[in-house]
């Protein structure tokens, strides 16, 4: 998918994919935050220790076959004051991440929309609409990463049902700024180690084209005897529940959709005057394979690591 990217740790050579985000401006990647936590500090890693990949299917990071892919260092990453990683049961996990380059827009690369309004938020994020969601994550229970971009195609479920279905010991990681999506029977579609900081989109497709639209970023899933639980429901940090983290670091972040969709004021318009349409479904070609490690909005001032 053209908004995925690679976060990269520069402390192996060659770079090594350690997490997924998800491009929403062209100099801007949100991911989810204990993708930079240095646990035995306390405290997030230095920015100058990652680099984003962007339009990649490969994993590797100098992969020849990636003809159309772009790549930066990261100049900063802004982290909510309060993460503490499993100290907080991975609550406020998530990370604005800005690039040293800007991206250029091409048919490989482009941000996906954020939207905060509540109405718009609830409606694609009811229970048994699909979002799609995408990684390098392992492809089997005690598997290895994937080579190839993958991508899942996974429902959301109500937060009572995830409460309801979640073991006693994952409880205390469906925080209040968590939503949930999978399945727990049927085919293995869960998040794996590797997918972590990804995004959840869901389309909106009441237009002439799909409009992928960030709602979640893969955080957490239950553990069990395999390195990687196929058959759980995932938790994922709420991207709406941090509006004024992100909006503090990205203040254009809504405006930044009508630039790569042009169309996508009148989408809101006819949004609402037809409320009763539904605004999601499946989405349209849109690019996971995904296990994960967790709103309140973060106070004003956070963790910004500078790239210097």
């Amino acid at each position: 998918m053209i908004w995925h990217v690679g976060i990269y740790s520069k402390v192996y050579t060659p770079f090594m994919q350690i997490c997924g985000g998800t491009l929403v401006t062209t100099k801007t990647v949100i991911s989810a935050a204990h993708c930079f936590w240095n646990k035995a500090a306390d405290a997030p890693l230095p920015a100058r220790k990652f680099a984003v990949g962007a339009g990649k299917r490969y994993r590797p990071w100098n992969d020849p076959h990636d003809s159309s892919s772009q790549k930066s260092d990261v100049a900063a990453i802004a982290i909510p004051i309060r993460y503490r990683d499993s100290d907080t049961n991975y609550q406020e996990d998530i990370a604005v991440v800005l690039l040293t380059q800007e991206l250029m827009v091409t048919h490989a690369v482009r941000p996906a929309c954020v939207n905060f309004d509540e109405k718009f938020d609830n409606e694609q994020l009811t229970e048994g609409n699909t979002g799609t969601i995408l990684g390098w994550g392992l492809t089997a229970e005690d598997g290895e990463p994937s080579p190839v971009l993958n991508y899942l195609e996974i429902p959301s479920v109500s937060i009572e049902k995830c409460l309801r279905g979640a073991d006693a010991s994952f409880l205390r990681y469906i925080t209040s700024d968590k939503i949930c999506a999978g399945v727990t029977t049927g085919k293995a579609m869960s998040l794996c180690l590797g997918d972590s900081g990804g995004g959840l989109v869901f389309a909106d497709q009441s237009g002439d084209a799909a409009v992928p639209y960030l709602r979640g970023v893969a955080s957490t899933a239950p553990r069990n005897e395999h390195r990687c639980n196929a058959h759980a429901l995932s938790a994922l940090t709420h991207v709406r529940a941090h509006r004024d983290f992100l909006k503090r670091h990205i203040p254009d972040l809504e405006e930044e959709c009508k630039k790569h969709f042009p169309t996508v004021q009148d989408r809101y318009g006819k949004y609402e005057k037809q409320p009763e349409k539904p605004a999601s479904g499946q989405p349209g070609q849109f690019i996971c394979n995904c296990n994960c490690f967790c709103n309140n909005t973060a106070p004003t001032q956070d963790n910004i690591i500078s790239y210097n």
